[in-house]
């Protein structure tokens, strides 16, 4: 089967997803092959709401690379990890019809919150394509029950399936045991420093609570550099680290604080969970279903007076925290294992196809 989809760098859902199933493998002899889409190539190739000549040629490439695949692999099944709010959308509509047209299943993959399209007026174009791709394809996967929803109301009357399926992590990364935090109240905020992320919330937060540390881990944006320079004090800013140093820091936390303005299944959520920490988030995307309010963490609207008073709440009363981190772990360890999600992922894959071929 073929992955139309990306490697890192840089790091992302779909980027994180792609390298987890290159490094694990799929059950029941699925052979992943990948039509790299190269997104660091993409970084600033759209411009004015334009498309640049490098960013057409780049697409050109893509969809011979899927076309060599299909003539010479004749693959069971294609597979598109998209970003439905990214013009890469209008690339995977293409390569989607190029399957098809060889009789090949195509499963589409949205990573993000799809239904955030019926917010934004402006993108009545790029919500027609996704809605022509998705009654294209065979299967429909969504990573939380709002996205599931819209791609039903959109694929009504076609054959197109649309099913929920969780992002995954890779239990081998991770240590057993949680971790032991000791000295000053440390809280993580994993993310792109950016305002959607809401990395001036968390400033804002920790400007509260001077006592408690706050720590950042991310991809410093421009946008944010103003907050970051009058951050107080118990602000530290650790940029970008490596995965095994970033467990490590988050070990070392009492909770994780995850304000941000849109998701998906996020990754950083994810992993906290499977770290033992509780959470304290905005309620968009998988997060209500992933960090169930009152059991996992707390769920704030994006208010700094709010979620201040959620993470001093929970650190004032650490045998709920604690109770709350475990509720956490066990369900991550439960649901979201890598062995656990490719399982249900190889089992829709032979509902498509029979019996697994390359």
């Amino acid at each position: 089967m073929v992955f139309v989809s990306r490697l890192p760098p840089p790091r992302g859902g779909i980027c994180t997803w792609t390298r987890i199933v290159f490094e694990r493998g799929l059950p029941d002899g699925w052979i992943p092959l990948l039509v790299d889409t190269d997104l660091p190539a993409n970084r600033q190739t759209f411009v004015r709401g334009r498309v640049s000549p490098a960013e057409l040629r780049r697409t050109a490439r893509i969809l011979l690379h899927l076309l060599r695949e299909l003539v010479l692999r004749r693959p069971a099944i294609v597979h598109f990890n998209l970003d439905p709010l990214n013009l890469g959308v209008y690339r995977d509509l293409a390569g989607a019809v190029l399957a098809r047209l060889f009789r090949v299943p195509v499963v589409l993959h949205h990573h993000g919150l799809v239904a955030r399209l019926d917010e934004q007026p402006e993108r009545r174009l790029q919500r027609w394509v996704l809605t022509r791709a998705a009654r294209v394809a065979s299967l429909n996967i969504a990573l939380n029950e709002p996205s599931a929803a819209f791609l039903r109301s959109r694929t009504q009357g076609s054959r197109a399936r649309v099913v929920s399926l969780p992002n995954f992590f890779d239990e081998r990364a991770l240590p057993q045991l949680p971790g032991e935090p000791a000295g000053a109240p440390r809280v993580a905020f994993v993310a792109g420093l950016t305002l959607a992320k809401g990395a001036h919330l968390a400033v804002e937060v920790a400007r509260r609570l001077p006592d408690v540390e706050l720590h950042l881990f991310g991809d410093v944006y421009e946008e944010i550099r103003p907050v970051l320079d009058a951050a107080p004090a118990n602000v530290f800013v650790h940029g970008e680290v490596e995965h095994d140093a970033l467990i490590r820091e988050l070990r070392q936390s009492r909770l994780l604080l995850f304000p941000s303005e849109h998701e998906g299944f996020p990754y950083a959520v994810l992993e906290a969970m499977a770290l033992g920490l509780a959470v304290v988030a905005t309620p968009v995307g998988a997060i209500p279903e992933m960090v169930e309010d009152g059991q996992g963490g707390l769920l704030r609207p994006r208010d700094a007076g709010a979620l201040a008073a959620a993470v001093g709440e929970l650190l004032a009363d650490e045998p709920r925290r604690a109770a709350m981190g475990r509720f956490n772990r066990e369900k991550a360890w439960r649901l979201y294992a890598y062995a656990a999600v490719s399982r249900e992922l190889a089992d829709l894959y032979e509902s498509l196809a029979g019996a697994p071929r390359a």
